[in-house]
C-alpha cells in the first residue's frame, strides 16, 4: 500500500496538511518556501480559500461575457464611461493574477487520487493544458494598460475592438470552474447531476441571451454611424428609417422628442442615449425567441437578408435548447430524490399487486410497515437485492460478523466445528424484518429453521398461558433442535416491535450438511434428514434446549399457583414503559391528517391573498391602508400556526427506529429536541414572529405580512406528510403520482398568483384579470402579443417572468412526461419482453400455436393484472417470509379444500403452499395431454377447466367441468403415470397452482409423520375420484337464492358498459351546450326522446347492477342477489347513480312562468344533475379498454394515453 506522502514530497493524501509534510527545493531563503508553502496550502484541491478564488473569477468572467458585447455592439467604442474602463483594467489584472496562480494549484492525481504539490510537476502539468495557451490569449488585453498611457484613451478603435474580443476567450474556462463547483459539492455527499446540469444549463441560456442580444442590437443597427445623435438630431438621422431603435415603442417613447415630452402625465423621460434600454430590449427579444413567446412588439425591422437569417438560427437554436430544458427537466424530476422516488413507486406497484389479489388488511399493512423500515435503514431495497453481484470475498466479509452470532448456537460452536463451517453457515443466512405483532415461531409446526435475534425482540407464549413466558433478547436464537432433529415448536414467537431475525432455513442448511466434501459432521442422515445424537454439537443442542423449556414450563406453573416470581433473566430483557402525562398527539391519531389539510389551506391562503393585497395597495398608493376583514382571516391562520408549532414543541409524539426497534417517543424534552433539530422550526420561528404589532404604530401592515411567505417552504414537506398520515391514520392510499399531481398544481397556482401581482402592480390601467391573463399568456409561452412591456420596469419584469415560465412550462411537461412514463412502467416492461420472445421465437421458426400462446399469456398479464409481473414481485420484490405469507393467502382457500391436505398438520400445509408454482393457460390450452404423463396435481384459482376421456374412436369427450378452487390429476402425486387416464383443457383464460411430485417427495421426507399417512389417502382418494369423475359441476357459486345472474364476462355486459359510456358522453357535451347556447331554442320531441332514453337506459344500468351484476370475489364469483346489492352499495357508485337520476326537471311544471319549460337552455339548467356520471368515465374506459382487449383487439398503450389527455383537454375546453 503507498503511504500518504513520500519522500520527494510530491504527493500527499487529500485531508493531510501541507504545513507539516511539504518538503521543498532548499535553494530559496527560508522565507520564499514559507511564502511558497502558504500558497500551496491556500490553492489545496477542496479548501475554501481556493473555491473563494474560484467564485472571484468566476463572477469576473460572466460580467466580462456580458459588459464586453455591450460595449462593442450597443455602446461602441469611442463611447465607454470611464469606470467601465477602470472595471476592465481591473478584470485584466485578475485574469493575469489567475493565470499566475495556476502555476502553484495543487491538483489531485487522476491514477493515485492524491493531492500533487511537486512545483515542477505542477508547472509541467500546466504548461501542457490547454488552460495555459487560454489564460495566455485572455492576458492579452492586459496590454491595453500600456497602450492607454502612451497613445490616450482612445488611440484606436479597431485596437480597442481586438482587445475587447479576446477577452471572451475566458468564456471557455466556465467548464473549469463548473468542474470545481461540483467537486466541491461532492464533499458533503453526493450531488445530484441533473439538477446540477439544469443549474448549467440555465445559467448558459441567460449568458446566451446576454450576448447575442447585444450582437444582434449591432448587427440590426449597423447601418447608422451613431444611433444617438441626441434629441435634435433624431427626427432628422433616425426616425424615417427602419431600425430596431426606431420600431420598438418603448424606445422610441424614451428617444424621440415629439414622444417622450408629450406624455398626459406630464412627466417627461427622455434620453438621448438609453444604453440600458437597449441592452433589455435585445435581451428581452431574445428571450421571446428563445422561450418561443413571441409577443410581436419587438420583431426583425428591415428584413435584411442577414437579419432574417441570424434570427432564423435564434429560433432554430430556441428550439433546441428549449428541448434541452425540458428534457433535462424530465430528467431532474427522474432523479431528484431519485432512490425515495423509485421505492414509492415500486410500493405503488405492490399495493396494486396486493389490491388485485385482494389482500386482507393485515397483510397489506405488515407489508407496508416492513418496506418503511427498509426504507429508513437502507432506502427500501432488500438484501438479496442490495449485495446481488458483489464478490464472494466482499459478500464474507460483510457476514463475518454473523460468525460471532452463530458461536452462540451449540452445534455450531468452534469447539465442533470449523472456521470454515462457521463461514460458510453465515454465508446462508437471511435476514428478515419481522413488524410489531407478527409471528416470528409457530408454535406446533416442524418450522425447520435457525432464528438468531439481532435487533429488537421476540415474546415467547405457550397455549396453556396468555402471557409472555420469556423473551428473546438481542443475540439470542431458537430453533435449533427443530433444525437438527425435525421437532415441533413447543411455544409461539411474536415481535412485539421491529426485530431483525438472522434465519437459517432447512433447505439451505441441508444442501450444505448433504455436501460430500463436508467432513465437520459425520452424523448427518440424508435419509431421516436429521443428525444422529451421537454427534457431541447435537448433544449439547439438546441438553440447552431441554434446559431452556424446562425454564419456561416451571415458569408457568408458577403462573398457574398464583406465584409471583421473575422471568427467564438469560432469556429475556423487559423495558421500561414510558408514562405519558399530559396532552400528546400519537402518530397514528386522526387529527394529524385534519390538521395538515388546514394547514395546506392556511399556507395557500397566506400566499395567495398577500400579493394580492400588496399589488392592490401599491396600485392606489395607499400601502398604510386599515385592517379590513381579509385581516381578521390572517389572524386566524396566525392563531392556527400559533397552535402548530406549540403541538410540535409540546404534543406532538413521533416514531423513532434506534438499533431497530420501533418506539414512539412521547417525553417533552426529546420533542422539542426533534422538533428544534428538524428544518420546520426556523422556518416556523420567523412566519410566527408578530411583526403586525409593528403596523400599529408604523403603519404599512401588508408589508408585515411579507415574511409570513417563508411558509410556502413547508408546502412540499406538508403534502408528503399528509399522504404518510392518510396511510397510518386512515389506511387511504395516496400514490406517488397523485402526490405530484397536487404539489404541481399548488405551485403553479403560486407562480399565476405572483406572475399576476407584479404584473398587476406595474401596470397600473390594467385590471387584475388582465394581469392574470398576461401572466398565463407569458408562462405559458403563448404570447399573444395584445399586452406586452411599456418601459424599462416592465420589460425586465417580463423577462424574468418569461425565464420564469420558459422553466414552469418545461416543468410542467416533463412531470407530465414523467407521469405517463412512470405509469404502470411494468406494462411497457411486459410489452417490450413480449416483442422480444416473439421475435426470438419467429427467428427461430417456432410453431404458430406457440406464439399464439405466449402472445394470449402476455395480454392476459396485461389485461388481468395491469402489467405487473407476479413472478417479479414474488421473488424479487418481497422478502421471503412476507411472501410465504402472501402465498399462503393465495392458495389457503385452494389447498384447504383439498381431503388429502385440509386436515394435515399446519406447518405441512404451510410449507405445501408455499411450494405450488403458478401456471397459466390461455383459452382452449391443453394442461394434460395425451403424449406427455402428468407429474404433479394441479389446483384452479381463476378460470374453468374441462376433463376428457378417450373414446376408442379417437376422439376426446369433456365428463367434468372444474371451477374455481377444484383440483385434477391429484393420483399423479403417489403413482407414476405411464399414460394420462384423461385429458385436461382450459375452457376459459385460466390460472393454475401446479404441485410437482418431485417437490412434493422433498416435502413428505421432512414430515415423515404426514408421509406415513399416505397409505390412509388411498381410499380417500380413490372414492374421491370416481365421484369427480361422474359428478357435473357448474361453474361459480351454486348455492344462494340468485335464479338469474349476468356473468361480468360475457359479451352482453361488455356491450353495455360501452353504450353507457356513449350516454354518459352524450349527457356531458349536450347539457353544457343547450345551456349556453341554445337561449332562445324550443325544446323539441327530438331532444325529449334523446333525453329520456338515455335515462331509460341509466335507469335500466342501476337495476342491473343492484340484482343481477355478478362480480368476483378473489377469484370466486357472487351471484347472489343480497351480496350483489350489498356489493353495489358499499362501492359508492349507487348515490351519484339515483342522484343522476331524480328527474328535478318535472318539478319546474310547477312554476311555468318563472321557468318556461319550452325554452331548451332552462330545461337543460334542470338536468344538471345528470353530470353526475361523469364521476363513473375512468371507470367505463378502463372497462371499455378491457373488452376489446377480450375481443383481441389490440391498442397500443402510448394511443390510449394519448387519446385519453386529448379527451379531457377537448372535454374541459368545451365546458369552459
Amino acid at each position: 500500500m503507498q503511504e500518504p506522502f513520500s519522500r520527494s514530497g510530491t504527493l500527499i493524501d487529500c485531508n493531510t496538511s501541507l504545513s507539516t509534510d511539504f518538503n521543498y527545493e532548499p535553494k530559496n531563503s527560508k522565507k520564499d518556501r514559507t511564502t511558497l508553502l502558504n500558497l500551496l496550502e491556500i490553492l489545496k484541491p477542496n479548501t475554501k480559500s481556493r473555491l473563494s478564488w474560484f467564485i472571484i473569477t468566476f463572477f469576473v468572467t460572466w460580467y466580462n461575457a456580458v459588459m464586453t458585447p455591450i460595449r462593442i455592439f450597443i455602446m461602441g467604442p469611442n463611447k465607454v464611461p470611464e469606470k467601465i474602463i477602470f472595471i476592465g483594467t481591473a478584470i485584466d489584472i485578475i485574469f493575469v493574477l489567475d493565470a499566475i496562480f495556476c502555476f502553484y494549484m495543487p491538483y489531485i492525481d487522476n491514477d493515485t487520487r492524491l493531492i500533487v504539490t511537486s512545483r515542477t510537476q505542477i508547472r509541467k502539468r500546466y504548461l501542457n493544458s490547454t488552460a495555459f495557451y487560454l489564460n495566455i490569449v485572455s492576458c492579452v488585453p492586459v496590454l491595453e494598460i500600456p497602450f492607454t498611457l502612451i497613445f490616450g484613451a482612445y488611440y484606436n478603435v479597431t485596437t480597442v475592438m481586438t482587445f475587447e474580443i479576446i477577452r471572451m476567450t475566458r468564456l471557455l474556462h466556465f467548464q473549469v470552474v463548473f468542474d470545481e463547483f461540483k467537486n466541491f459539492s461532492s464533499r458533503k455527499g453526493p450531488i445530484n447531476v441533473s439538477v446540477f446540469r439544469m443549474v448549467v444549463i440555465l445559467f448558459c441560456t441567460q449568458l446566451f441571451m446576454c450576448i447575442f442580444g447585444s450582437i444582434y442590437f449591432g448587427l440590426s443597427s449597423s447601418s447608422v454611424a451613431d444611433i444617438c445623435p441626441g434629441s435634435n438630431l433624431y427626427e432628422e438621422n433616425l426616425k424615417d428609417m427602419e431600425l430596431w431603435i426606431t420600431s420598438d415603442n418603448v424606445i422610441v417613447d424614451v428617444m424621440d422628442p415629439t414622444v417622450c415630452e408629450s406624455k398626459q402625465d406630464g412627466k417627461p423621460d427622455c434620453n438621448d442615449c438609453p444604453h440600458v434600454l437597449f441592452f433589455l430590449r435585445s435581451v428581452y427579444f431574445l428571450m421571446q425567441t428563445l422561450f418561443t413567446i413571441g409577443y410581436g412588439d419587438a420583431v426583425v425591422p428591415t428584413k435584411l437578408d442577414t437579419e432574417v437569417a441570424v434570427t432564423c438560427l435564434f429560433m432554430l437554436f430556441g428550439v433546441f435548447g428549449y428541448g434541452l430544458i425540458i428534457a433535462n427537466m424530465t430528467s431532474v424530476l427522474s432523479n431528484i430524490d431519485v432512490v425515495n422516488m423509485r421505492f414509492r413507486h415500486e410500493m405503488d406497484s405492490l399495493h396494486l399487486w396486493l389490491k388485485f389479489r385482494s389482500a386482507p388488511a393485515s397483510i397489506s399493512h405488515k407489508i407496508d410497515m416492513c418496506f418503511h423500515y427498509l426504507e429508513r435503514t437502507q432506502y427500501g431495497v432488500l438484501d438479496q437485492n442490495l449485495f446481488e453481484g458483489l464478490p464472494n470475498q466482499l459478500t464474507r466479509e460483510i457476514t463475518k460478523s454473523n460468525m460471532v452470532l452463530l458461536e452462540r448456537v451449540p452445534f455450531i460452536n468452534p469447539q465442533y466445528r470449523s472456521k470454515t463451517f462457521l463461514s460458510n453457515i453465515s454465508l446462508a443466512l437471511i435476514r428478515r424484518i419481522y413488524p410489531p405483532s407478527s409471528i416470528v415461531i409457530h408454535e406446533g409446526e416442524k418450522q425447520r429453521e435457525l432464528l438468531i435475534v439481532k435487533r429488537g425482540k421476540v415474546d415467547l407464549y405457550v397455549k396453556s398461558c396468555s402471557e409472555v413466558v420469556a423473551t428473546l433478547v438481542e443475540n439470542d436464537y431458537f430453533g435449533d433442535c427443530p433444525l437438527l432433529f425435525g421437532t415441533s415448536n413447543e411455544v409461539k414467537g411474536i415481535s412485539p416491535g421491529f426485530s431483525e431475525i438472522l434465519a437459517l432455513p432447512f433447505n439451505k442448511f441441508k444442501k450444505f450438511m448433504d455436501c460430500s466434501s463436508h467432513t465437520d459432521v459425520d452424523s448427518w442422515s440424508s435419509v431421516s434428514n436429521t443428525v444422529s445424537m451421537e454427534d457431541p454439537g447435537a448433544k449439547k443442542t439438546a441438553e440447552v434446549s431441554r434446559m431452556q423449556m424446562d425454564k419456561i414450563f416451571s415458569y408457568v406453573f408458577n403462573l398457574k399457583t398464583h406465584a409471583r416470581s421473575k422471568k427467564v433473566r438469560n432469556m429475556f430483557e423487559e423495558s421500561a414503559e414510558v408514562k405519558v402525562k399530559g396532552l400528546r398527539i400519537l402518530p397514528k391519531s386522526p387529527l394529524l391528517v385534519y390538521w395538515d389539510i388546514a394547514a395546506i389551506f392556511g399556507i395557500m391562503f397566506e400566499a395567495v391573498s398577500v400579493p394580492i393585497q400588496l399589488a392592490t395597495y401599491t396600485r392606489s398608493s395607499n400601502l398604510a391602508s386599515a385592517h379590513g376583514w381579509v385581516f381578521s382571516i390572517h389572524y386566524a391562520f396566525d392563531i392556527l400556526f400559533i397552535i402548530d408549532m406549540y403541538l410540535r414543541m409540546n404534543a406532538y409524539a413521533y416514531t423513532t427506529f434506534e438499533n431497530g426497534k420501533s418506539q414512539t417517543i412521547v417525553d417533552i424534552d426529546l420533542i422539542r429536541k426533534n422538533y428544534f433539530s428538524s428544518p420546520w422550526y426556523p422556518i416556523d420561528r420567523i412566519a410566527v414572529a408578530p411583526y403586525d404589532v409593528l403596523s400599529f404604530a408604523l403603519g404599512h401592515h401588508i408589508l408585515f405580512r411579507i415574511p409570513k411567505l417563508i411558509r410556502v417552504l413547508h408546502l412540499p414537506r406538508t403534502v408528503s406528510r399528509l399522504r404518510t398520515n392518510l396511510s397510518i391514520c386512515f389506511e387511504r392510499s395516496m400514490n406517488e403520482k397523485l402526490s405530484s399531481i397536487i404539489k404541481m398544481f399548488l405551485c403553479s397556482i403560486l407562480i399565476i398568483v405572483w406572475s399576476s401581482a407584479g404584473w398587476n402592480a406595474l401596470r397600473l390601467k390594467d385590471s387584475g384579470h388582465k394581469s392574470v391573463y398576461w401572466a398565463l399568456t407569458t408562462l405559458t409561452t403563448v404570447g399573444y402579443g395584445d399586452l406586452t412591456p411599456k418601459n424599462a420596469r416592465e420589460t425586465i419584469y417580463a423577462i424574468f417572468i418569461g425565464a420564469v415560465g420558459a422553466t414552469f412550462t418545461a416543468g410542467i411537461i416533463a412531470n407530465v412526461t414523467s407521469f405517463f412514463h412512470d405509469t404502470d412502467v411494468s406494462e411497457d416492461n411486459i410489452d417490450h419482453k413480449m416483442n422480444c420472445v416473439i421475435k426470438f421465437m419467429e427467428n427461430h421458426s417456432r410453431p404458430l400455436e406457440q406464439v399464439k400462446r405466449i402472445r394470449e399469456y402476455f395480454e392476459y398479464i396485461e389485461r388481468e393484472q395491469r402489467g405487473i409481473s407476479e413472478d417479479k414481485i414474488l421473488h424479487k420484490a418481497l422478502p421471503d417470509h412476507l411472501k410465504s405469507e402472501v402465498l399462503m393467502h393465495i392458495t389457503h382457500a385452494m389447498v384447504s379444500k383439498c381431503p388429502h391436505f385440509s386436515n394435515r398438520e399446519l406447518g405441512f400445509q404451510r410449507q405445501l403452499m408455499t411450494s405450488l408454482e403458478q401456471r397459466f393457460f390461455s383459452s382452449r390450452s391443453m394442461i394434460i395431454t395425451p403424449s406427455l404423463p402428468s407429474d404433479g396435481m394441479y389446483f384452479i384459482k381463476k378460470g374453468t377447466v374441462d376433463l376428457l376421456s378417450e373414446t376408442k374412436m379417437g376422439e376426446s369427450i369433456p365428463f367434468r367441468r372444474l371451477g374455481v378452487d377444484d383440483y385434477f390429476s391429484e393420483d399423479s402425486l403417489t403413482d407414476h403415470w405411464d399414460c394420462n387416464p384423461y385429458l385436461a383443457v382450459s375452457v376459459t383464460d385460466s390460472e393454475l397452482w401446479y404441485l410437482n411430485r418431485f417437490v412434493f417427495y422433498r416435502l413428505v421426507e421432512n414430515f415423515l409423520d404426514e408421509g406415513a399417512q399416505l397409505s390412509k389417502l388411498e381410499p380417500i382418494k380413490k372414492a374421491n375420484t370416481h365421484s369427480r369423475h361422474d359428478t357435473t359441476v357448474t361453474h361459480g357459486n351454486s348455492g344462494g337464492n340468485s335464479v338469474f345472474f349476468i356473468h361480468p364476462d360475457n359479451y352482453f355486459i361488455q356491450c353495455w358498459f360501452g353504450l353507457i359510456l356513449t350516454i354518459t358522453i352524450y349527457t356531458m357535451m349536450t347539457i353544457p351546450f343547450r345551456y349556453a347556447f341554445m337561449e332562445n331554442h324550443e325544446i323539441t320531441t327530438i331532444w325529449l326522446l334523446l333525453d329520456y332514453f338515455g335515462d331509460f337506459i341509466l335507469f335500466l344500468d342501476l337495476l342491473i347492477r343492484s340484482f343481477f351484476l355478478a362480480y368476483y370475489d378473489d377469484s370466486h364469483l357472487v351471484t347472489e342477489k343480497e351480496r350483489i346489492w350489498r356489493h353495489y352499495y358499499e362501492s359508492g357508485k349507487m348515490k351519484w347513480h339515483i342522484a343522476s337520476l331524480i328527474p328535478i326537471e318535472v318539478s319546474a311544471l310547477y312554476q311555468p312562468i318563472l321557468c318556461p319549460m319550452w325554452k331548451l337552455q332552462v330545461w337543460s339548467l334542470f338536468r344538471m344533475n345528470k353530470l353526475f356520471r361523469l364521476l363513473e368515465i375512468p371507470a367505463l374506459v378502463t372497462s371499455v379498454e378491457s373488452s376489446l382487449a377480450k375481443l383481441g383487439v389490440r391498442v397500443p398503450k402510448n394511443a390510449i394515453r394519448v387519446g385519453k389527455v386529448i379527451a379531457v383537454i377537448v372535454f374541459s375546453a368545451h365546458f369552459i
